[in-house]
């Protein structure tokens, strides 16, 4: 649940750090997560079924596709309620701050999400996607140790969930995907790297709390935590990953 609702939780802390409120943060985030929407991880399928719904607004037409699981639309949004908020509590009397602030600053920021910010980072995730099939089809072996090492940057920023799109195609046309086993690949090569944290930290018994479940789980698939709770944190790990990623 904490992954598929993962905005709700960034767009928490991300509000809080760039000075705003957390819980209108909060309240973004379930915006951008909420069970109207066409779940992001369900995007493609929405698509190819005639099934994606749209909203009409100022003569364009804007895709209801909610957020799950991406970071870099969140960062960006909580960092445009935060500057919002700020600026209305500013300017709005103390009499109609509690009034005023919250649902402009949620309406104007929503808006801006839908329409601009939102979009924008999917069509940076679809030239990612073309990106990736050009690196493959062009580039061989070389491209397969340049997606290999880049793809743990991807999931940080979320636009990994685009690459769902191509996974369909492929499987569709060929009756497979080139792109599950370098991601495998990629998954056990951070989890190795946490692994050797723990060896490293093994008289770090705090430390161990994090590396063991993290570790775990990143060869199990899930790869956010052993990224963001250790190997991001240490920086060298990380790119030990990236390396041993690549090379396999």
């Amino acid at each position: 649940a904490p992954f598929v609702f993962l905005p709700i939780l960034i767009a928490f802390s991300a509000t809080r750090i760039f000075g705003g409120n957390p819980f209108l943060g909060a309240a973004l985030g379930m915006m951008m997560v909420h069970t109207d929407l066409t779940s992001n991880y369900n995007v493609a399928e929405a698509m190819a079924k005639g099934e994606l719904r749209y909203w009409d607004l100022f003569g364009h037409q804007f895709a209801q596709i909610g957020y799950q699981g991406t970071v870099l639309p969140i960062l960006v949004s909580s960092w445009i309620l935060a500057k919002l908020e700020n600026y209305f509590r500013c300017i709005i009397p103390a009499s109609l701050d509690l009034l005023l602030t919250p649902l402009l600053s949620l309406l104007i920021t929503g808006l801006l999400t839908y329409t601009i910010v939102g979009p924008f980072t999917r069509d940076a995730g679809v030239a990612f996607t073309d990106a990736v099939q050009w690196l493959y089809n062009t580039a061989g072996v070389i491209g397969g140790a340049v997606l290999g090492a880049l793809y743990a940057p991807v999931v940080m920023t979320g636009l990994h969930h685009m690459t769902n799109a191509i996974d369909m195609t492929l499987t569709t046309k060929f009756g497979g995907t080139i792109l599950w086993p370098m991601i495998a690949l990629s998954n056990i090569a951070q989890g190795s790297s946490v692994l050797a944290m723990s060896v490293l930290q093994r008289h770090n018994a705090r430390a161990a709390q994090v590396n063991v479940p993290a570790c775990v789980s990143a060869y199990l698939g899930v790869t956010e935590p052993a990224l963001f709770g250790v190997n991001l944190k240490y920086g060298f790990p990380l790119i030990c990953g990236m390396i041993g990623s690549a090379t396999a």
